[in-house]
């Protein structure tokens, strides 16, 4: 049995393994070509080429490049995922009309395992692709034999793991459909084995039900072949880049022979193998792909996926979180009437009541934010004797997720006047920060008025909410373009106690204090 403290350093160890996402792009699309758009890539193509030969024409190469940046962003423009209800079984975020949940574990899970294998967090679904195409019965009959090695992990399973209310096989998918490509991403584990990681792409021409190889689904988003090791190789930098900064911030004495980047060129040659269909379009529109990872922790070589460098893939500027939690709550990500959205994780001021809180903010991590962490807003004061130090004056915390990537969030002191009226004062400890994109903030409440009030901005766009808890646990303040999200998730069947992220938990003790 795991112990509270050694669960929470798993949890850690598992979110230093994974990558920062980017913003999307909010254009509106009309669809290309595929005469234009291999005229394009071929360009791209033959320009690189005769770069090689000729390193005269580096210099008028240099000059061309933001054409060439102008040419990808105008072919990127074209691509826009449908219009359409959530994918009911698929990851939060996903959409299709040619793609169903196989509900397989109907066949084979018990019934006190049921209602986890339903979940989006210890599911069990795989996809069933409606595409009358041979390319895509190959494919359905590959996910079938998948579906039978569950069944067959699942029947000789241990004692221990049926008596659990959570399978320990699990299964999940995505899908991306726009107007001419359906992509798909499929990720089978096993919680006991941690040896058996399966991994499938399926990538399709909507046309014909052709299965596009890597290169032609490259193709649709103006990458030619030379192109894709660059931009995979630049992936993989800033991945071990990112590893090594997170791992190095949080662990003391990190040692030579532990080093995170000591094993990152095998992770480089892996690249340069014949890896084919590796690449897929995420839930959210971003262009992905899976590689070899070699963490150095003591767990051998892994899978990640990847968001691809180079220009942004994505089909607008709205944030990933927003995306995956509109689409879960059937709201159009374009409504210009919902602009962000807010659940309550609960009430904390000491360290033995902070875990109920981190606990349910990570079973909403681990659904709709990929298991990274949101940044962080505390309201506090500075320490009259100490300038260097300050203490936490709230205890109600609240996940806020903007529309936008890039949109900014901030607190501003308030006060009651004798007349009734809110008036905003200086906090010269809060007024000095303003975090970007999703925010995990604590504030104060007293009798009905809240301590601060939550400004979101986005270029000409604000929106302000003094937000506070009624008697019966309802929001109430509002802005009407924020909405109360906290209906998206069953939170007594997705939430694990003292499973959270270490460092963020930590990061908060260090003001909250200990005991």
């Amino acid at each position: 049995m795991i112990g509270k403290k050694q669960k929470v350093l798993l949890i850690f160890l598992a979110l230093a393994l994974v990558g920062c996402g980017k913003e999307k792009l909010d254009e509106e699309l009309t669809k290309v070509s595929e005469e234009e758009r291999d005229k394009k890539v071929n360009t791209l193509a033959e320009k690189s080429e005769d770069e090689e030969a000729n390193p005269k024409e580096k210099n008028l190469a240099k000059k061309e490049s933001n054409e060439d940046i102008k040419l990808v962003n105008e072919i990127n423009f074209k691509r826009k995922p449908i219009k359409a209800q959530a994918l009911e079984g698929a990851k939060a975020g996903s959409k299709s009309t040619l793609v169903e949940d196989r509900q397989a574990r109907k066949d084979f899970v018990t019934k006190k395992q049921m209602e986890k294998a339903k979940g989006l967090r210890f599911g069990i679904h795989l996809p069933k692709i409606l595409l009358d195409s041979k390319d895509a019965d190959l494919a359905n009959k590959e996910i079938e034999k998948d579906l039978e090695e569950l069944k067959t992990m699942y029947k000789d399973a241990d004692e221990y793991s049926k008596n659990s209310d959570e399978p320990f096989v699990h299964a999940e998918f995505s899908t991306y459909q726009d107007e001419e490509i359906l992509s798909l991403f499929i990720h089978l584990y096993n919680n006991i084995d941690s040896s058996f990681q399966v991994y499938r792409t399926y990538n399709f021409s909507i046309k014909d039900g052709k299965r596009l190889t890597d290169d032609e689904l490259l193709s649709y988003f103006a990458i030619s072949p030379d192109q894709k090791l660059d931009l995979m190789e630049k992936s993989l930098a800033d991945y071990y880049r990112h590893i090594i900064d997170h791992y190095d911030s949080y662990l003391s004495n990190p040692s030579y022979q532990y080093d995170m980047g000591n094993k990152e060129g095998f992770a480089i040659k892996d690249l340069w193998q014949d890896n084919p269909n590796i690449f897929y379009v995420n839930e959210v529109g971003r262009l992905m792909f899976f590689s070899k990872i070699y963490p150095d922790i003591g767990i051998g070589e892994v899978i990640e996926t990847q968001t691809l460098a180079g220009p942004d893939y994505k089909t607008n500027r709205y944030s990933d979180d927003f995306v995956r939690m509109a689409t879960k709550l059937g709201i159009d990500p374009d409504d210009e009437k919902v602009n962000a959205f807010i659940i309550y994780m609960g009430r904390a001021n000491a360290e033995d009541t902070l875990p109920n809180v981190m606990s349910k903010l990570f079973a909403w991590q681990a659904c709709f934010a990929d298991y990274k962490d949101p940044r962080l807003i505390l309201e506090g004061q500075r320490d009259p004797y100490d300038d260097n130090n300050a203490f936490l004056t709230g205890n109600d915390f609240y996940l806020v997720v903007p529309k936008w990537e890039n949109a900014v969030i901030s607190l501003r002191s308030v006060e009651k006047r004798n007349d009734g009226k809110v008036i905003e004062k200086d906090n010269d400890f809060l007024d000095g920060i303003c975090q970007r994109s999703t925010v995990l903030i604590c504030q104060s409440q007293e009798k009905d008025t809240p301590g601060v009030k939550i400004k979101i901005a986005y270029r000409d766009k604000e929106i302000e909410s003094l937000v506070s808890l009624d008697k019966n646990g309802n929001l109430t303040g509002l802005n009407p373009e924020m909405i109360d999200a906290r209906k998206i998730l069953d939170w007594d069947k997705t939430v694990v106690e003292y499973s959270f992220s270490g460092p963020l938990y930590e990061k908060i003790l260090t003001i909250m204090g200990r005991g």
